[in-house]
């Protein structure tokens, strides 16, 4: 279990940080595919070579076998799958880093994806390659077992061992990953829901403000202020005329293609279309993002 946990951290850990940086993740993606590719037993003749028979050849076998299970999990089904409205709305209410790394990411969403991943490392990974390195490099555990029972001939013995691994396997895989469990570290997922589916001092100044998203030009030449106190709106418009997008750019989730914006709002809040809700947080969090990205409620007061 040491060997899994030291892999369980540093996985999860860089995975994380591959995920949240593309460049981070470009530099580790290679290294973690020639990890995955090199045969176990290749890593216990090397550990073998380098810290001869005990229980660190072992360590170091699990270490380097199971690393790139977890890194996968935290990167790829993790940090690179959150929808991306709500990364939207994380700007939109400007979300600091640290805040959105805990309320978006750590505990509620890679949790779902690092779960099953470190389950899948520790009974598909982890347990085996222990028991082929205990065979060949140490006196303790399952695989010395095995390896006294084959010296002797005895074949019950080695059954025996066999069971063993193998409930132990049933165990990690579908014990820790039974609905009842999972269930209890993913409640969210339980409850059902809709799917995310003036020259004057003004306030919100754009001047010739045009947005293109790719050969198409959604807003052009657009001029408009909105003075303190001032209430606008804007009615009407078939589906895709930019009315949307206007307010993308108002808030600074787009970036005009050209012309200016100019936003003297101390914050920027916005009510969507359709629901942009944290489903693993409660209903006051979700209600007091806003307030606790802007600093106006601090999170320990939120109760």
């Amino acid at each position: 279990m040491t060997g899994f946990a030291i892999a369980a951290l540093a996985g999860v850990a860089l995975g994380l940080i591959a995920g949240l940086s593309h460049t981070v993740g470009r530099a580790l993606e290679p290294v973690s595919t020639v990890l995955l590719g090199i045969p176990p037993i290749a890593w216990i003749v090397l550990a073998l070579l380098w810290f001869g028979s005990g229980s660190l050849a072992a360590i170091y076998t699990v270490v380097v076998t199971t690393i790139p299970v977890a890194f996968a999990g935290a990167q790829i089904g993790g940090a690179r799958t959150l929808d991306q409205r709500l990364q939207e709305m994380g700007d939109v209410f400007r979300v600091p880093f640290a805040m959105r790394l805990w309320d978006f990411y750590l505990p509620p969403h890679i949790v779902s994806y690092v779960f099953p991943a470190l389950i899948t490392a520790l009974g598909g990974v982890a347990w085996k390659v222990t028991v082929m390195a205990e065979l060949f490099a140490t006196e303790d555990g399952v695989g010395a077992g095995m390896a006294m029972a084959r010296v002797s001939l005895d074949t019950a013995g080695a059954m025996a061992w066999i069971v063993v691994v193998v409930v132990l396997l049933l165990v990690a895989e579908h014990g820790f990953c039974a609905p009842p469990c999972r269930k209890k570290m993913e409640p969210w997922r339980q409850v059902k829901g809709p799917a995310m589916p003036a020259e004057e001092f003004a306030m919100l100044t754009l001047q010739k403000v045009s947005l293109d998203l790719g050969p198409n030009t959604i807003v052009s030449d657009v001029d408009l202020q909105v003075a303190p106190g001032e209430s606008l709106c804007l009615v009407g418009g078939p589906s895709g005329c930019g009315k949307t997008s206007l307010l993308r750019l108002a808030s600074g989730v787009l970036e005009a293609t050209s012309g200016q914006v100019s936003n003297h709002f101390t914050t920027t809040a916005a009510v969507f279309q359709e629901s942009r809700l944290l489903p693993w947080r409660r209903l006051l969090d979700n209600i007091a993002l806003g307030l606790k990205a802007g600093g106006v409620c601090p999170p320990g007061e939120i109760d």
